[in-house]
């Protein structure tokens, strides 16, 4: 059965209409693997050493780890005094985090109740009270104003959506109402120490408030901001330790050594020095200099070797003391050697965490760089390609120019027998050319060869060529010459094609395609994102950015988090990708650059094709009229495309040849179909010769699995998909003839095993011989073995001359397409369709 879409849609199949002219198109150190071993294997079992937990158990575990910290935190900040009797760490850190601030207030009111029911302290239950209120009207801020976006802004877990702004205000009034209760409660007369301690309690409040929302919101994280924020926590850390011994040692000193090793260890010498400084002050009085040298010292000797930077801090601190007039250096060398062992045997062992709190700029693999350098690599292979694509058709374009200021040889040779006989009439010596030349027939083909090589004839060219004694030989040479001077302006005046070197018009909206193709390959699918990070999840890998991104072509990127350590081979990475995703993708390829690493997949076709054709020129012609190719460009389309010069001859051949070319370099190099026949059709229109082509483009998808086809004046083509055969027809003008182009284009779904043929006029045109209704080409498709395309192509044209009524060149091309795709499923069939 044959299905006929035959439709005329003469405005809508114009390119100039908006819907056509949106046609969808579509390092560091690499480590590539390729087979399915696990990453664990390739990369160990990780720095820490440990087993690991499944992914939900660690999870789980890293969550309640978490929480305790916080309510550890709140416990012992509320207790850390600032001068002036300020308590405002317990109240900055309720305020400042972007999440655990239920932890925070339930270990606050943990020690409160604490102190009241043991200590009979009562003004930490107004403490409470506060830290309570704040955290209340926060999460009621949150909840009030939050919008989808805004849920998991910094982790999935976070809730708490309110702005620093908005904290640091809440903080001050929470710290004076506090304040003023406290007084109140107190029995203070309000004098000014009391106006005093306020006023600092406030700002204090608000400082630390501050710090340490840098340190908890993942905007500021690798930046100046978060090296601050961590400094003012470490700070506060050792500040609220101040006061706990066991067994007599001081938890503050160890957690201070230990603090200002692990910031020299992996951050730098001055933020050494900084932190150390901060942590010193904490503990107060010496410690001050001997905490911020001995950070200077591990900042600058942990590069050298472990021992190195373990051993200099501790001569240092211990000498500085010494020389300090601390004698008893036994109020304090047990908890630094503590310190510096906990700190010194895992970095020995390789085993510290590698979670480092300070990033160089510059050192912090995410997606958004990876798809940026993408882009660029994408943007730059382009231009290139546009670039040589331009340098060759130019310099195709002037050999078929300099080939079209020739005259025609035929012509030329015609003028000088017209002209010899016109002048041989007038003269009565009784001799021919024929015999001039010596009785060789070839005198008039020698003739016109030595005219058009050199321009011009004179006697002495004509020299050899024919004996002397012509009576009227300067005549017939003076008005041949003048001919040819006229046949060949003619032709220079015709001829246009230089002119389209460069169309500065085509120029702009090729760079617009290039710009438009370079933002739709890096766009982000939010859905798809989502989608897979919970795949991900579910698979028991953990990274810490995700990102699909790209319409057609599919692009995915994955960095940091439980890369390194997951328990599934790169072939179940990419089949969770593919399940998402719908499409085939390549091997994961692995980025690691300076201990982090990043994980890219991009989309495969889905399809391939295999083409095979057969061409016969017409009879008792030197030059074939039709002209064909395939090419394919790196955004996974194939093209096939059969080009007919209109007519005969050479004129013929050279449109047909020079729509082949261009066609054929414009579309491999990514150029859209529609611009590219649109500055087709104009250079054929401006050639100057009425000699026309019909172009017939088909154009696969193998990424999607679709095809179109856009047909000028072209002939039926054909679609076999198994027992069904489908004729897909148009009735448009050819390429040159109207000064826009108006071309029709059928769109429809690939299906494993189609066989599309195209074909040109000579066998087509044969398909509606008179009286059998054009039936032999159908029942052909329908009879002949498909399984040898060449065959089967060079039964076609043998069929074809059997039903020949007009001579004519015969082309037929046939493409098969074959499904790659393993196992993905494809929509459900739906018929052909012809949109503008």
């Amino acid at each position: 059965m044959i299905n006929c879409l035959q439709k005329k849609m003469p405005e809508r199949g114009r390119f100039r209409d908006k819907k056509a002219s949106g046609l969808s198109l579509k390092r560091e150190r690499m480590v590539k693997m390729t087979n399915s071993r696990h990453m664990s294997d390739i990369y160990g079992r990780g720095r820490a050493g440990g087993s690991r937990f499944g992914s939900g158990a660690w999870r789980g575990f890293r969550s309640a780890l978490g929480m305790i910290l916080y309510i550890a935190a709140g416990f012992f900040f509320c207790g850390a005094e600032l001068p002036f009797g300020a308590r405002v760490l317990g109240i900055a850190m309720v305020c400042g985090v972007s999440r655990g601030a239920l932890g925070v207030t339930f270990g606050i009111c943990t020690r409160a109740f604490t102190e009241h029911f043991y200590l009979d302290e009562s003004v930490m239950l107004i403490y409470a009270i506060s830290c309570i209120a704040a955290c209340a009207v926060r999460y009621a801020f949150s909840f009030a104003v939050r919008t989808a976006d805004d849920v998991g802004k910094g982790g999935k877990a976070a809730v708490l959506c309110d702005s620093v702004s908005a904290r640091l205000l809440l903080s001050a009034v929470v710290a004076l109402g506090g304040g003023i209760a406290s007084l109140i409660y107190g029995g203070s007369t309000f004098e000014g120490y009391d106006f005093l301690s306020l006023f600092f309690s406030a700002v204090s409040a608000v400082i630390f408030t501050l710090l340490f929302s840098l340190v908890f919101e993942k905007d500021y994280r690798f930046t100046s901001l978060y090296d601050t924020g961590t400094a003012a926590l470490l700070f506060a850390i050792v500040l609220s330790l101040r006061d706990i011994h066991i067994f007599g040692l001081s938890v503050s000193l160890i957690v201070g050594f230990a603090g200002t090793l692990y910031i020299g260890y992996f951050g730098q010498a001055a933020r050494g020095c900084v932190t150390g400084l901060l942590i010193g002050i904490a503990c107060g009085g010496i410690y001050i200099p001997l905490f911020a040298v001995a950070g200077l010292a591990a900042g600058i000797f942990f590069s050298a070797s472990v021992l190195a930077g373990i051993a200099v801090p501790l001569g240092i601190f211990v000498s500085g003391a010494l020389i300090g007039g601390k004698t008893d250096i036994s109020s304090f060398i047990f908890e630094i050697l503590i310190g510096a062992a906990l700190v010194g045997i895992p970095a020995a062992i390789g085993a510290l965490p590698d979670i480092c709190l300070y990033k160089k700029e510059g050192e912090h693999l995410n997606c958004r760089d990876i798809i940026a350098q993408k882009r660029e690599a994408d943007n730059t292979k382009r231009i290139e390609g546009i670039s040589e694509t331009m340098g060759s058709l130019s310099g195709v374009l002037r050999d078929l120019s300099d080939k079209l200021r020739v005259p025609d040889r035929a012509a030329v040779e015609k003028m000088c027998r017209d002209i010899w006989k016109s002048h041989c009439s007038m003269c009565d010596g009784g001799c021919s050319p024929l015999e001039l030349c010596g009785g060789d027939g070839t005198f008039f083909e020698k003739f016109t060869a030595k005219l058009m090589s050199g321009g011009r004839m004179t006697t002495g060219k004509i020299e050899g060529l024919a004996v002397s004694g012509c009576r009227r030989l300067g005549y017939i040479l003076e008005d041949i010459n003048t001919c040819a001077a006229k046949m060949i302006g003619a032709a220079m005046t015709n001829d246009k094609t230089g002119l389209f070197a460069f169309d500065y018009d085509m120029a702009a909206r090729i760079l617009a395609d290039t710009a438009a193709y370079s933002e739709g390959i890096c766009v982000p699918d939010r859905v798809l994102t989502e989608k897979l990070r919970r795949a991900f999840l579910s698979a028991g890998l953990a990274p810490e950015n995700i990102v699909v991104c790209g319409t057609r072509k599919k692009y995915i990127v994955a960095c940091g988090g439980e890369l390194s350590r997951a328990p599934v081979g790169v072939e179940d990475i990419r089949a969770i990708c593919e399940r998402v995703c719908g499409g085939r993708l390549s091997a994961p390829e692995f980025i690691i650059e300076n201990g982090e690493t990043a994980m890219t997949l991009s989309s495969l076709p889905l399809f391939e094709a295999e083409y095979a054709g057969r061409q016969v020129t017409k009879e008792n012609e030197d030059y074939c009229g039709d002209s064909v190719s395939f090419a394919e460009s790196d955004e996974g389309y194939s093209y096939c495309f059969i080009c007919d010069g209109m007519g005969s001859g050479r004129e013929a051949a050279l449109t047909a040849r020079i729509c082949r070319i261009f066609l054929e370099k414009m579309l491999a190099c990514g150029n859209k179909k529609s611009t590219t026949l649109e500055m087709l059709n104009m250079i054929i229109a401006g050639k100057g010769v009425e000699c026309f082509a019909t172009v017939d483009l088909l154009e696969i998808d193998l990424m999607l699995g679709t095809a179109s086809f856009i047909k000028s004046g072209a002939t039926p083509s054909y679609v076999i998909r198994g027992e069904s055969i489908f004729k897909i027809a148009s009735s448009t003008a050819p390429i040159g003839i109207m000064p826009r182009l108006v071309a029709e284009m059928t769109e429809f779904d690939l299906r494993d095993g189609d066989i599309i043929v195209l074909s040109s006029d000579g066998i087509a045109a044969n398909d509606t011989p008179d009286g059998d209704g054009g039936l032999w080409l159908s029942e052909l498709f329908g009879s002949a073995d498909k399984s040898d395309l060449d065959a089967l192509a060079e039964k076609i044209v043998e069929a074809a001359k059997l039903h020949e009524k007009r001579s004519d060149d015969m082309t037929v091309e046939l493409v098969r397409v074959k499904s790659i795709a393993k196992g993905i499923e494809k929509a459900p069939d739906e018929p052909l369709r012809t949109v503008a």
